[in-house]
């Protein structure tokens, strides 16, 4: 941080544009989103005094691009959308293989957050396949892990299962700890759904051991998360809304809120079947809330059916 501070200052654009990735990588490997996306914000305001300047080249849309990744798993999706869209042009039009392929990646993360679910996939396709020219393995792992997610969420279990498992093994091969980690936890998700509880335990017991290891907050919240998801599936009830809560707690420290709005949905559930209904209907509504300001549609209908369910329950059929 020192050196990149000193950099700004002496308006040393040759160290700023080196530094930058790393920088970047930090911030999202310790899921520091708000940090991250105010560093990059800050830079392009203070690197201002070069504007015109043809020293700049493409350094104020690397950026730009950084700072939307960030923007994006803070929920804002409709600016990081907008920025990443400009740089993917300037990018394209400059033959910048690396960043386009980057930016393409978070565009598709928008789109699978938002439900899109096939410009997800032909965005992450294109990033797959720009990282695969440039021979960037962890990238194309990465990738991978982003068909597998659209493929889970389509249905397409058989073919989620190979991309995810693909990705892992793509990690593993690299040595690379955050990608294993969030592979693993996607798998075991799938997992579940597919009731392998014991290989779900055994790959969220390694994934949770990598995100201690490496900081991974996101990841240790959705650790806890599914964990959580498989008390319930079991009928221990109070094991799993205690899970959620940890979660929830990790998860808003970082400022995760598409993520909580969806554990927020699982507590509603616990709750109502636990008999708690005041407590249900608080987490359901504060879940329909965020989901609406995200325009999250997927998980709007998710918490408005768990809220209906929970007033048919109360015997307020008319309401629900």
């Amino acid at each position: 941080h020192a050196a990149w501070r000193w950099a700004i200052d002496q308006r040393d654009t040759r160290t700023v544009d080196a530094m930058y990735p790393a920088l970047a990588d930090y911030y999202h490997l310790t899921t520091s989103f708000r940090e991250g996306e105010a560093l990059f914000r800050g830079a392009l305001e203070d690197l201002a005094w070069v504007e015109g300047s043809e020293s700049r080249g493409l350094l104020p849309w690397k950026l730009q691009s950084s700072q939307a990744t960030f923007a994006v798993y803070l929920g804002r999706f409709a600016l990081a959308r907008t920025s990443l869209d400009q740089c993917v042009a300037i990018f394209a039009r400059e033959g910048a293989q690396d960043e386009m392929a980057h930016c393409q990646f978070f565009l598709g993360e928008i789109a699978r957050f938002t439900g899109e679910y096939s410009s997800a996939r032909d965005l992450f396709e294109a990033s797959l396949t720009g990282y695969r020219q440039i021979g960037n393995p962890s990238a194309v792992g990465f990738c991978l892990n982003g068909l597998g997610l659209v493929c889970a969420a389509l249905g397409e279990l058989p073919q989620a299962r190979a991309y995810l498992q693909e990705s892992l093994d793509a990690f593993r091969e690299t040595g690379h700890e955050m990608g294993q980690a969030i592979d693993g936890i996607n798998l075991s998700d799938l997992l579940i759904r597919l009731e392998e509880y014991a290989i779900a335990i055994e790959i969220l017991d390694e994934s949770t051991l990598l995100c201690e290891k490496v900081g991974h907050r996101w990841g240790m919240a959705t650790c806890i998360r599914n964990l959580g998801d498989i008390a319930r599936l079991e009928g221990r009830d109070d094991e799993a809304r205690a899970a959620y809560l940890e979660s929830l707690r990790i998860l808003q420290e970082i400022g995760q809120r598409q993520t909580a709005a969806g554990c927020l949905i699982k507590l509603g559930q616990v709750c109502t079947d636990l008999g708690e209904y005041a407590e249900a209907r608080q987490h359901l509504k504060v879940s329909l809330s965020i989901s609406a300001e995200l325009e999250d549609q997927i998980q709007m209908i998710k918490a408005a059916a768990a809220l209906a369910l929970l007033l048919a329950t109360e015997g307020d059929t008319e309401r629900a």
